[in-house]
């Protein structure tokens, strides 16, 4: 069975003979247990390196406290990782091989490098025993397989967050640091290993409002590009929140797309916008029955125990399941398909060569922020239409139309951060508060005619439905507080010194 982990570390490069630095003087640092390991891998990998190429990870270690199959996948700023357990066989097992079909197009996979690592590895514990941060000193012996590069012999360290707080972390690379260690120049043990043959990726440019617009759109294509094809994997593997993650990926590419039209050939990016809608609403089904169930059974467990009458929580929680099981189907139908191949291989091709207008050239400043202007005044244009609307239906599915243009206006000032720096940030942000309160919302409208039903069913089997009406009440009230919450959300973001940065 796998297992999933969300991996959060920092790689160091210590001096040469340098030993390991005193940490029991860290803040909440109680105590420290120690253990030598021997480890040896074998990593995985086309001839052609596409999975390196997409920084991804797939090995197989013997020797440690994690024995099994390795995954690891780029998350964001971390690394999420899925194991499997060793079966005896050194082919790679099918789950993995179908999570990166994706990237290997049916090319086999086959060990491209050997490891052999000596680990001597630090865990510090608080007071309470748990388990704060590991530290590993490694002396590793790699080995490319392909019969010609050389055995590559180093010294690293390695702080990983367990169960700790980020600041723990910060404080152990801190104290690292201090003991003369520098950033290590290598993404992964892979890349290190690999050496001159590690794929490179595209260089991105940097953003700036004074250089040139054209750097931050396709800084924003292609980091969003990136996310997506990484969540390709986790969502096969069924990873808590792949599926969230995918779609948040799909919906910032088409925003991106939609946003930056004027400088874009709109004959090559408005049918890549039309596919990525088709695979966000393929996607779509999974991440509403996953909302759906967390929202029910949360609802469910709140009830005093003398409201919840009858079977309502194995009913919901059967109907839900239920649910959710077709709408997995359908995900893993849409990313078998010849149709998701064909649209990542259409994203990577205005990634590596943009389909630029010709009158795209100009600073960030000038070209950029009237664009992100313009999605604000389209927000505000969708949330008077739906103040304007008498409560029903209708004013339901504006305030969900506005929602979409509130995360559209978002993710326009996300894509100029790296250009404009914290007053895109804090405009984002706050843009973010609006767009959770309509989210919230909308979830309990979407809420209310399923637990309606559930309550027209348990009344036809002879039980009693008062629990089913009495949760769909509190999701009408939970839309109503949401709306109440609206105007000043929005307010905070429409605020002059949030919106000064575009001017």
């Amino acid at each position: 069975m796998a297992t999933h982990h969300r991996e959060v570390e920092t790689k160091l490069e210590p001096p040469e003979g340098a030993e390991l630095p005193a940490l029991e003087a860290i803040p909440r640092v109680a105590s420290m247990t120690a253990l030598e390991l021997a480890l040896e891998a074998e990593y995985f990998d086309t001839a052609s390196l596409a999975l390196a190429a997409a920084g991804i990870s797939l090995r197989r270690r013997s020797g440690g406290i994690d024995d099994g199959w390795h995954l690891k996948v780029p998350a964001g700023g971390a690394r999420a990782e899925v194991q499997l357990p060793l079966d005896g066989s050194r082919s790679v097992p099918a789950p993995l091989r179908d999570a990166v079909r994706l990237h290997s197009r049916g090319e086999p996979l086959e060990a491209v490098v050997r490891l052999r690592t000596r680990r001597r590895m630090l865990r510090l514990l608080d007071a309470t025993g748990r388990e704060l941060v590991e530290i590993a000193d490694d002396e590793v012996a790699a080995e490319p397989l392909d019969g010609a590069s050389p055995r590559v012999v180093w010294r690293e360290w390695e702080a990983e967050l367990i169960d700790g707080e980020v600041d723990d972390l910060e404080r152990v690379v801190a104290a690292l640091e201090g003991a003369g260690a520098r950033p290590a120049g290598h993404a992964s043990k892979l890349v290190r290993a690999l050496g001159e043959r590690a794929p490179r990726g595209a260089r991105v440019p940097e953003s700036r409002l004074d250089g040139p617009a054209r750097d931050v759109v396709l800084a924003r294509l292609a980091e969003q590009r990136r996310a997506l094809v990484a969540q390709d994997v986790l969502v096969r593997l069924d990873a808590p929140g792949g599926v969230h993650r995918m779609r948040v990926a799909l919906r910032r590419l088409r925003s991106a797309l939609a946003t930056f039209r004027p400088l874009l050939e709109a004959e090559q990016t408005e049918p890549i916008r039309a596919e990525l809608r088709w695979l966000a609403r393929a996607l779509g089904e999974e991440r509403d029955a996953e909302v759906l169930r967390d929202r029910l059974a949360a609802a469910v467990a709140a009830l005093p125990a003398e409201l919840a009458i009858g079977p309502v929580a194995s009913r919901i929680d059967d109907a839900v399941r239920s649910r959710a099981a077709a709408a997995r189907e359908g995900t893993l139908e849409a990313l078998e398909s010849e149709r998701w191949l064909a649209l990542a291989d259409a994203l990577a091709g205005i990634v590596e060569q943009p389909p630029w207008r010709a009158d795209a050239d100009g600073t960030a400043a000038e070209l950029l922020l009237p664009l992100v202007r313009r999605e604000l005044r389209r927000t505000r244009r969708r949330l008077e239409r739906a103040a304007a609307a008498p409560p029903g239906p209708r004013h339901d599915a504006l305030l969900h139309e506005a929602r979409k243009a509130v995360k559209r206006a978002r993710y326009a000032a996300e894509a100029l951060e790296p250009a404009a720096g914290r007053p895109a940030a804090r405009s984002a942000k706050a843009l973010a508060r609006v767009q959770s309160v309509l989210g919230d919302h909308h979830d309990a409208v979407v809420a209310q005619p399923v637990l309606r039903e559930l309550g027209m069913q348990a009344h036809l089997r002879g039980e009693n439905a008062f629990s089913y009406g009495l949760l769909a009440g509190h999701e009408r009230a939970r839309a109503l507080a949401a709306e109440s919450e609206l105007g000043s959300a929005w307010a905070r973001a429409r605020a002059k010194r949030r919106r000064r940065w575009l001017d």
